[in-house]
């Protein structure tokens, strides 16, 4: 910072784009510079707290490692496993003895639908050339397929280009709702649809509030932003806070000229989630309407007219 303001004309020679950015960014400001040397000042500590001595080297663990990478082994279903779990799958068995004989019980009633799909071939039994998984390995098959964490659609294309079972595309969207590493790092969800909400039939019936600042550069003002919902009529007062005392005032002198409306919409924030706002609008006969908290854009109008405001 001292060389930045007290720089010498020979210094200022040499390209210091970024210094010159600096004092720029600084030059609004009134303080006093104090130069300290380097071994005196700790703010580089990484080469002035060295005190130089090192441990003994281990060859096994480095110093320098701050991460490692472990290759993870591929599983996979084999075709032996598949024949010795069918074999022991009395529901398959009873399939298998059913594509033979063509009688179909109720409780194959979803194997019957896609009879004409499925063929049993050296001890495996396939649908559309994907295996049919018994039972006892259709979580390990799950595991198989969701190896990389892929999300629903891509985790049921993975598994209906290689197997299939009764009801497994209900079984892929429960196994990623339930996988914490999918919560954590997948995408997230997708808003509600937004609802239309109706103009009221008169203006000044219904009325949103809202503050935006603080300002600092005009004293830490706030600007509380009044907008009938029929009208799209605007008004915007300067506040010296949110508190609300000071929205009383306001809301006091709007009144006094526009009257009391039947309803005001605002957000959950101070000071409308405070007992003096309810009890002010109790007294005067106005319903309190609050938008979802954490959701501005049910307050829409007045959010919006923040950008003019500013």
């Amino acid at each position: 910072m001292a060389f930045i303001f007290r720089r010498t004309r020979e210094d200022s020679k040499r390209a210091l784009t970024r210094a010159d950015g600096w004092a720029l960014r600084l030059s609004p400001y009134d303080y006093d510079i104090e130069y300290t040397r380097g071994h005196e000042n700790i703010a580089d500590p990484s080469s002035r707290l060295y005190d130089g001595e090192d441990g003994a080297f281990n060859e096994e663990v480095s110093p320098w490692e701050i991460c490692s990478l472990h290759s993870q082994s591929v599983d996979f279903l084999t075709e032996e496993e598949i024949r010795e779990s069918t074999k022991n799958d009395d529901t398959l068995v009873l399939v298998i003895s059913s594509l033979d004989t063509g009688k179909w019980s109720k409780d194959l009633a979803r194997f019957k639908a896609v009879a004409e799909d499925l063929r049993y071939t050296d001890g495996i039994l396939s649908k559309n050339g994907c295996a049919v998984i018994p039972e006892g390995l259709r979580k390990k098959a799950l595991e198989i397929a969701h190896a990389g964490h892929p999300l629903e659609a891509k985790f049921k294309s993975i598994l209906r280009s290689r197997v299939w079972w009764p009801g497994m595309s209900g079984d892929a969207e429960r196994w990623v709702k339930t996988c914490e590493t999918c919560a954590v790092n997948g995408r997230p969800e997708r808003p509600p649809p937004m609802q239309r909400s109706f103009a009221p039939k008169a203006s000044w019936e219904t009325i949103a509030l809202d503050f935006n600042g603080p300002y600092l550069k005009f004293g830490s003002i706030s600007i509380l932003v009044i907008i009938d919902l029929r009208s799209r009529y605007a008004i915007a007062r300067p506040v010296k806070s949110t508190k609300f005392e000071y929205t009383k005032e306001v809301l006091d002198s709007v009144f006094e000229k526009e009257g009391f409306p039947r309803a005001i919409k605002s957000d959950n924030g101070p000071p409308f989630n405070g007992e003096d706002y309810a009890r002010y609008c109790s007294e005067r006969g106005i319903q309190v309407i609050f938008s979802t908290p954490f959701y501005p854009q049910q307050n829409g109008l007045v959010e919006g007219f923040m950008k003019i405001v500013n």
